[in-house]
């Protein structure tokens, strides 16, 4: 099959390139919204038997330029560049809308491209805004210089009242990016396996609410009891914008010996298999890295490093007071929870 160039734009750090506060109190990083995208278009690609490859930083922390990114998809010889991104421009207001583009006097597949990417993209994240048309021409650098057909995707817009209930929802991020893997199968072959990634529209409001526990208090609050179950992943995941399902899934086993307050109700260990690791332990990662007390790899493993992080970010805070050990015991727990509930 094809060698697909996959870019997910900007960096973690690259200024101003966030969603508007007054729509989205956590200004969530468009590289975050991109990278959501981006990530699960490469699984889908690869499960459609292309070859994949990422042109930025995986983990954000370098917004690598754009001649860097178009000299490694020229290098390693790629059939098509795919750069994903997030708009802005509305100020506030109901417009909005997907929009892919390609360059002015681009290569015949890269029209072609372009068409097929966004019918699949409009069919499955359903947020076509008030563009009558979104195909659209403009010589952005990754799409004017490389060798091969390029697109790029401004998937909805981050200042916009009516895109923003839809891109800061992670199961969307999946639907818009099942339809770009639709579209550049459609052109470069492969069968796209849906998965988990397949359904309806989503509704612009996320579905699954937090079962409440007997002991959680009616003011959608977490119970601040050291222990580290299902509500408290639920609640992490809600804070952190991703899947809400109450479970950390792929966690080394030798990790256990840190974890003694994270229940295996929501904390899933494995000896084997487990490279994928947590979406909800990454975001924390990247978050403690962006606060400055994380210095380690992005790889969704709650390791000693991990706590060891968090547990220096609390005693800065305030919510905690216990020993830097690395150690996720009731006090390490209890002490996240207060902050997790600062941000609900």
């Amino acid at each position: 099959m094809a060698k697909i160039a996959i870019d997910a734009g900007h960096g973690r750090y690259t200024p101003g390139k966030r969603c508007m506060k007054k729509l989205d109190k956590h200004e969530t990083r468009e590289w975050v919204l991109n990278d959501r995208v981006a990530d699960e278009l490469g699984r889908l690609l690869k499960a459609a038997e292309h070859t994949v490859k990422r042109m930025d930083d995986t983990d954000g922390s370098t917004d690598v330029s754009l001649e860097s990114r178009v000299r490694k998809a020229n290098a390693w010889g790629a059939d098509f560049y795919i750069s994903v991104h997030h708009n802005s421009g509305v100020g506030g207001s109901s417009g909005g809308g997907t929009e892919v583009y390609v360059s002015k006097g681009c290569q015949a597949k890269s029209k072609k491209a372009q068409s097929a990417i966004y019918k699949h993209a409009i069919k499955r994240g359903n947020l076509k805004g008030n563009r009558a048309d979104g195909t659209r021409t403009a010589n952005f650098y990754v799409i004017r210089y490389t060798d091969m057909p390029a697109c790029l995707i401004e998937c909805g817009f981050m200042d916009s009242k009516v895109d923003i209930k839809y891109i800061l929802d992670p199961a969307w991020s999946k639907k818009i990016a099942l339809g770009i893997a639709e579209g550049i199968c459609e052109v470069f072959g492969g069968t796209v396996k849906a998965g988990a990634s397949g359904g309806s529209t989503p509704k612009p409001e996320p579905a699954k609410p937090a079962p409440v526990k007997p002991a959680e208090k009616d003011n959608g609050k977490l119970d601040e009891d050291g222990k580290w179950g299902k509500d408290c992943t639920l609640k992490n995941q809600k804070v952190f914008n991703t899947e809400q399902d109450g479970i950390i899934s792929f966690q080394p086993a030798a990790n256990k010996k840190y974890l003694a307050s994270c229940y295996e109700v929501s904390w899933k260990f494995y000896t084997s298999g487990y490279d994928a690791g947590s979406a909800l332990i990454k975001a924390i990662q990247r978050f403690l890295k962006e606060q400055g007390y994380y210095t380690g790899k992005i790889d969704g493993w709650c390791g000693k490093q991990t706590v060891i992080a968090m547990q220096k970010f609390l005693r800065a805070k305030g919510y905690y007071a216990g020993d830097i050990d690395g150690s996720m015991g009731p006090k390490t727990v209890k002490g996240w929870q207060r902050y997790i509930n600062s941000r609900l």
